[in-house]
């Protein structure tokens, strides 16, 4: 084995030993206790059915455990069964749980597998004590030549980092199966310790086999007409329980009401690391249903031929987990041929590059593989109730380029309605009685989400039963308001830094030129001091452009027909950019009113800054972001507040929003709204969505989209979302699961469970609207 794989477990020691004592302990830890993981190792062919006739607590001899771990070294990476027989002996001598452990990871480290922390091995965190390290009468230089041991066990005051038993330690202690959230080999959490030196017995070696499969990312590909891939790994007790408890159509489910769950890199990723300690944690909070999305690279090859077993049963895993916890699981796909994304990210992770594929509702071909896709999935689930499962076969199919900003073909809402038709009338061939929701359009503009879902309700509704609208919130002009304007090939997914908007907020008119007859009038707080700034993106014709107060000109300039570099704009709802022209006025004195006007010709501004005196200013949240850090225009990216007199006064209107009014807030106000979030709008939203689809389920967008938000403006946003939904009874998703340890401006985190810091007040405003 290579040694400098192990130069990083200095780190992850530290962390271990600092966390002794940090976590609570789980019930059913020891291996008694889970009879599941020992069930799975021989329905899953992890372990020949030949060891099911050996005594439970009978220690197992070296040789008899190298010979299970070679059949999976065989199954999963073949071509390494030879590094694995050099890396262990073979010995035929009576096991420690300690040798197990290293021996495990042996096999683990061949099957390619061995991640130390974000990888296919995934763990919540283990209680342990120091006796941890207490290995007893190991023989693991016997055992595994080379291993280089150094006798660490033995020192009391530090360890020897650079050797296999520690990396072997260190791995099974922070990784764990996707089916029993447990270690390899497992923590004795009764006694708080591993008992490393006990024997390791028949009944922990195959409890560890099965877990060590179970968790193995390496793909197992099979036709999708293969048993196999159309035979869930799920027990048939838990199968039996849930039709105990089934309903007879989708209108008899309670009041959905959970988390959409997504691996962190979305559309790019695919393996499934969502773990089923997330779905026990989720019913244990009082939720009774999750969204699992995922991409359709996740569980099948690129040409849709072949479905992936390995992820595969990790979702069997989850979607019995969940039954077993009495929560209802929704199946989204993201993806589906030709409904595809690539991104590429620069070395900190960051997205400088997206596009894809995305002819779907255009092309034949892509929906029979798509439709091939859920025929599967369909066939696979369809011994599983429908109280417990769902599919949501499409997301957003209204939005072509799924928010990458590439290019895409054009299709309506017809399109939409054909396509979703096939992928349902396909899951509906295998599975006549499965729920559904269909998701036809991404806007949460209700003038645009009606028309754009009206021809897919008409098909499907009258076609089909068991079927459900489902749609997206996101109130704009607060949640996305720092979403970058769609510009150039791509969208700048990152943002630039930008002053949060407090909800409930009000986005006022200000329109974007000032000509002939058609001036911009400023009255309001303009005291002595005010420096006034016009960003000025174009000139034309050549007439004159004049600010003037209630007694005289103030400025005064001819225009040339020419046009000036800008920075780019803000975002869609903040189009604010500098400029390389820039005409600045400062106020000698306390005015009334300042008239912007232009004589034959026309000035179309970019934005305007009004600074008010150093006596105005006032504390505003700000988010600096990642994209302005990497440009070198902020120093690190976070949260922070601000104090500012600054008034930016963006041009986002053609005519209105000639009238502006400087406040001695800081803000400004227009004779006209541009766009608002709050209460009202929301109940004006609910109402007519639920005039619209009764009974639909919506799935809400984090209040802190893209950048960070205020805790008040968070909480009393999501308070007024959720009372309209509990007012016209729509079910929900929530896009906040990993949103509960991150920092929010004003948020008390505070200890929670295993969390060291937790937003606990949002966890109880969801948990009360239930």
């Amino acid at each position: 084995m290579k040694k400098n794989r192990f130069a990083v477990l200095f780190a992850w020691m530290m962390m271990l030993v600092m966390a002794f004592q940090a976590f609570p302990a789980r019930a059913g830890a020891g291996e008694a206790g889970v009879p599941a993981d020992y069930a799975m190792a021989f329905s899953k062919h992890f372990v020949a059915e030949a060891y099911a006739g050996r005594d439970k607590a009978e220690q197992i001899l070296s040789d008899e455990y190298k010979s299970i771990l070679a059949e999976l070294v065989q199954k999963f990476c073949p071509e390494k069964l030879e590094e694995f027989s050099a890396d262990v002996s073979d010995l035929s001598r009576p096991m420690t749980r300690g040798e197990g452990i290293v021996m495990s990871w042996y096999a683990a480290v061949c099957i390619g597998a061995d991640s130390y922390n974000f990888g296919p091995f995934g763990n919540e965190n283990p209680r342990m004590t120091p006796d941890f390290w207490d290995m007893g009468d190991s023989a693991f230089e016997e055992l595994f030549p080379g291993a280089g041991v150094q006798h660490m066990i033995e020192a009391d005051q530090g360890f020897t980092w650079d050797n296999d038993v520690t990396a072997a330690m260190i791995w099974n202690c922070w990784h764990c199966s996707f089916h029993s959230s447990m270690q390899v080999v497992a923590v004795d959490e009764s006694a708080g310790m591993m008992r490393n030196g006990d024997p390791f017995t028949f009944g922990d070696a195959i409890c560890a086999a099965a877990r060590l499969g179970d968790s193995v990312s390496a793909s197992r590909l099979v036709p999708v007409g293969d048993a196999q891939a159309v035979t869930p790994s799920i027990s048939e007790e838990t199968l039996n329980r849930a039709r105990a408890s089934s309903v007879p159509g989708i209108d008899d489910l309670p009041r959905l009401a959970g988390f959409v769950l997504m691996d962190e890199y979305g559309y790019d990723h695919y393996e499934i690391e969502i773990r089923p300690n997330t779905i026990e944690e989720i019913a244990g909070w009082g939720f009774n249903s999750i969204r699992l999305q995922m991409t359709y690279e996740t569980l099948f090859s690129a040409d849709c031929t072949q479905a992936d077993l390995t992820q595969f049963e990790i979702l069997d895993g989850l979607i019995e987990t969940a039954m077993r916890n009495g929560i209802h699981t929704d199946l989204l796909l993201m993806t589906l041929p030709g409904r595809t994304t690539w991104y590429r990210h620069d070395d900190a992770g960051n997205v400088i590059e997206s596009g894809g594929d995305f002819d779907l509702f255009v092309n034949p071909d892509k929906m029979e593989q798509a439709c091939l896709v859920w025929r599967t999935i369909a066939a696979r689930y369809k011994t599983v109730p429908g109280s417990a499962l769902s599919f949501t076969p499409c997301w957003e199919a209204m939005n072509p380029n799924l928010s990458t900003g590439a290019p895409a073909p054009e299709y309506g809402a017809a399109d939409v309605a054909r396509g979703l038709d096939a992928l349902i009338g396909a899951i509906r061939s295998e599975d006549p009685g499965r729920f559904l929701f269909y998701e036809p359009s991404p806007i949460s503009v209700y003038s645009l989400l009606t028309e754009e879902a009206e021809p897919s309700r008409a098909l499907l509704e009258s076609k089909y039963d068991n079927i459900r609208f489902s749609a997206n919130f996101c109130e704009g002009a607060y949640a996305a308001s720092e979403m970058t304007a769609d510009e150039g090939a791509n969208v700048d997914m990152n943002n630039h830094s930008l002053y949060k908007s407090e909800y409930p907020v009000t986005i006022w008119a200000a329109a974007a030129s000032i000509r002939d007859s058609r001036g911009l009038v400023m009255d309001g707080c303009l005291p002595a001091g005010t420096r006034v700034d016009i960003h000025v993106e174009r000139t034309r014709d050549h007439g004159t452009f004049t600010v003037s107060d209630e007694n005289r000109i103030l400025y005064s300039e001819t225009m040339t027909d020419r046009a000036y570099a800008t920075s780019p704009v803000v975002s869609r709802y903040y189009p604010f950019a500098s400029s390389e022209k820039t005409i600045s006025i400062t106020l000698e004195k306390d005015t009334a009113q300042l008239l912007f006007a232009c004589e034959a010709s026309e000035l179309v501004w970019s934005g305007i800054t009004v600074t008010l005196p150093e006596k105005y200013a006032v504390q505003r949240r700000y988010y600096r972001s990642e994209w302005d850090v990497i440009h070198g225009l902020e120093e690190e990216a976070g949260p922070e507040t601000r104090t500012t007199s600054e008034v930016i006064i963006c041009p986002n209107s053609s005519e209105e929003g000639r009238h502006i009014t400087i406040h001695d807030d800081v803000t400004y106000s227009s004779e006209a709204v541009w766009e608002a979030a709050n209460r009202e709008t929301i109940e004006a939203w609910g109402s007519a969505v639920s005039r619209f689809s009764s009974r639909c389920l919506i799935r809400f967008e984090n209040a802190m989209f893209y950048l960070g938000t205020d805790q008040d403006s968070m909480l009393g946003y999501y308070g007024d979302f959720l009372t309209m939904c509990d007012e016209y009874g729509f079910d929900w998703y929530s896009n906040d699961y990993q949103a509960f340890t991150n920092t929010s401006l004003g948020a008390d985190l505070v200890p929670y469970g295993a969390y060291e810091a937790f937003n606990l007040e949002l966890l109880r405003l969801l948990q009360g609207h239930q």
